[in-house]
């Protein structure tokens, strides 16, 4: 009888992760021979999402484009869908 605690018991438990899917969605420290590192550090922003670079340039290419008028005049489809921003018709 297998241990709940042993190897095979934990990957069995990680294969029904209904989240487990969301691991792709962040970039992973890896070591110096490309394997993934445990990341344990509670007081940092975590890993980084990796939809954050798209969100970050288009930020940085309306500023670009507009200086001070980037700022609330460029409607950005991934910000409004990775927020929860969209706008909606005034009530």
């Amino acid at each position: 009888m297998s241990s709940p605690h042993s190897l095979a018991a934990a990957q069995a438990r990680d294969a029904r992760d209904p989240l487990a899917g969301f691991r792709a969605r962040f970039a992973l420290p890896l070591d110096a021979h490309g394997e993934p590192l445990t990341y344990l550090c509670g007081h940092s922003l975590g890993l980084l999402p990796l939809a954050a670079r798209e969100l970050v340039n288009e930020e940085l290419d309306a500023w670009a484009r507009l200086a001070v008028q980037a700022l609330g005049a460029v409607p950005r489809k991934s910000h409004r869908r990775s927020c929860g921003t969209e706008r909606r018709a005034p009530r």
